[in-house]
């Protein structure tokens, strides 16, 4: 089954910000980070129970789950009421 990765507006600033920061250092070292962000998202959407529960935040029963992603921080939950999806 495959969960469809919804992004919150927040989330995709973050990228933008990063990609836009790494990019003034390097373009190619900011399209990997980019390609490579976009290979954890599909790899999500695959498996999306693969990352740890993460402890500070599982209030009202809704489980947070996190992946470092090089110095950045990837955190989602996955919504298994409905299978086509998940959002980090």
């Amino acid at each position: 089954m495959t969960f469809k990765v919804v992004s919150t507006a927040a989330a995709e600033g973050d990228v933008k910000e990063i990609v836009a920061f790494v990019s003034k250092q390097s373009i190619a070292a900011a399209a990997r980070w980019l390609f490579g962000f976009e290979d954890i998202l599909k790899n999500l959407s695959e498996f999306p129970l693969r990352f740890a529960v993460i402890s500070e935040n599982q209030s009202g029963g809704v489980l947070y789950r996190s992946y470092l992603y090089h110095s950045h921080r990837i955190i989602y939950r996955v919504d298994e009421t409905n299978s086509s999806d998940s959002f980090y």
